[in-house]
């Protein structure tokens, strides 16, 4: 199982992976005021990937206790953790994908916008399906307050975004 979990992680973890990219340009980066912008902005549920989100969670708690964010100290935090957070067995492989992707650090803000401009999208679509499905089974009475309470959710989740793209 661990195999399998590692063929699929790696598949997952390549340069055309906004979000593998973004968490590999912060593990390799030492531009720290950059990094706590965005672990301030983004959120782990921004990422589709839970392996690459709780690894951010990982991050944020790092920045958050100003310690250092490179791979050892974060491939450690989540050990001292142990199963807890479901990477226990592929661990070490994930974070040697994750350094090794060859990423440039100075596009690191480029990616955050790209995890933040896909997140937003993944959000739209869920906020389209839930009016869809109210629109089939919500009492008709209740269908403008069901799409002004996702309007002014959709509102805020773009005001984030569009804090975000000012990195």
């Amino acid at each position: 199982m661990a195999q399998d979990t590692a063929e699929t992680i790696s598949a997952t973890i390549t340069v055309t992976n906004s979000e593998a990219c973004l968490i590999s340009a912060m593990l390799t980066s030492g531009d720290k005021d950059t990094i706590a912008t965005i672990t301030d902005k983004l959120d782990p549920a921004d990422f589709a990937n839970t392996l690459l989100a709780r690894i951010f969670a990982t991050l944020q708690e790092l920045v958050n206790d100003s310690r250092p964010t490179d791979a050892s100290t974060v491939l450690n935090t989540l050990q001292a953790k142990g199963n807890r957070d479901g990477l226990a067995d592929d661990q070490h492989h994930i974070m040697t994908e994750l350094v090794t992707l060859k990423i440039v650090d100075l596009h690191l803000a480029d990616y955050a916008r790209q995890v933040a401009s896909t997140s937003y999208r993944r959000q739209y679509l869920h906020m389209t399906e839930q009016l869809r499905h109210a629109a089939e089974h919500a009492p008709e009475a209740e269908l403008l307050d069901i799409m002004i309470n996702h309007g002014i959710g959709q509102r805020k989740a773009w005001q984030r975004y569009q804090d975000i793209t000012t990195l």
